[in-house]
């Protein structure tokens, strides 16, 4: 049996290329056209480019699916939820760096200044206490009042202030230059009006460095203060200690509140004493600053 050979040269293979090349194209353009199809499903309306120069109008997509509108809208949400989810992370790991910075720093504060244990400890809950509020910021034990409310609770009872002090308060300035309450302790409800700066006790204690004692309320020296002879004989208070808030700001210090402590009698501190207070106060005001800032970033409510 014969076979009957023959010889193929270039020219003969010069169709099927062509035809395979074609082919390729053809099916590279209607790949695209099915993938711009799918893309055009999630919107139900189209504004194609080249139209705008004559008409000013939409077109009716026909190739319109609500499902995969729907579909599409539903992993849109999912990426956006993912990134936030990833920045909101982020903020939280560089608040709890902040906030440990912060910790070795006020470990460091007291023991070069030797502050008592007891003060120490109450730092640490402190600390602890706002981690927890970042953690858990939707509770309502978290909100920003109400860890105001604890910090100033732990001021009142360390051992130099424990069992003298029968009120107190921490108060802010709002966006009108005034003071308003933000933290109690010891009052059922705030009643207090705002002060304006430079007016009463608090005000007087907002424009100073240092901490202001008035030791009895009732006598003329304090007139200057917004209390004196004519005070309401009725108060719950005979006397009232007050340290200004700093909160630095690039290279200057800046009052942002006041933390005010009554006492029924004054407890007769002596100056070596007043100066460990105001060191004491002074590392409180910075967690409150802390607290400040995370709330005017959005991070607490």
């Amino acid at each position: 049996m014969f076979v009957d050979q023959q010889n193929y040269t270039l020219s003969d293979l010069q169709l099927p290329l062509k035809v395979l090349v074609i082919s390729i194209v053809v099916y590279s353009i209607i790949l695209q056209l099915l993938n711009k199809t799918k893309r055009n499903m999630v919107s139900n309306k189209i504004n194609l480019i080249w139209s705008l120069n004559f008409v000013k109008s939409e077109f009716t997509n026909r190739f319109y699916s609500i499902e995969k509108h729907q579909e599409y809208s539903k992993s849109l949400e999912e990426y956006v939820e993912h990134h936030a989810e990833t920045y909101i992370k982020q903020r939280e790991r560089e608040l709890t760096q902040e906030i440990e910075r912060l910790k070795t720093s006020i470990r460091r504060i007291t023991q070069n200044m030797g502050l008592p244990t007891d003060v120490l400890e109450s730092y640490i809950r402190v600390d602890e206490m706002i981690n927890n509020a970042l953690m858990d910021a939707s509770n309502s034990r978290n909100s920003f009042e109400s860890v105001l409310d604890h910090i100033l609770s732990e001021i009142c009872s360390v051992h130099i202030l424990n069992g003298m002090v029968t009120q107190g308060t921490i108060m802010l300035l709002n966006g009108n230059d005034e003071l308003e309450v933000e933290g109690l302790y010891r009052f059922r409800n705030n009643t207090r009006s705002p002060v304006k700066r430079g007016e009463m006790f608090a005000g007087k204690v907002l424009e100073q460095t240092e901490m202001i004692v008035i030791e009895d309320i009732y006598q003329e020296n304090a007139t200057h203060y917004g209390f004196g002879p004519s005070t309401d004989p009725d108060k719950t208070y005979n006397a009232v200690m007050g340290v200004p808030i700093k909160s630095k700001t690039y290279d200057s210090h800046e009052n942002v509140g006041v933390i005010n402590l009554h006492f029924r009698e004054y407890p007769g501190y002596e100056q070596k004493e007043r100066v460990i207070i105001m060191s004491i106060l002074k590392v409180y005001s910075q967690f409150i600053v802390t607290w400040i800032n995370l709330h005017r970033n959005g991070i607490i409510k």
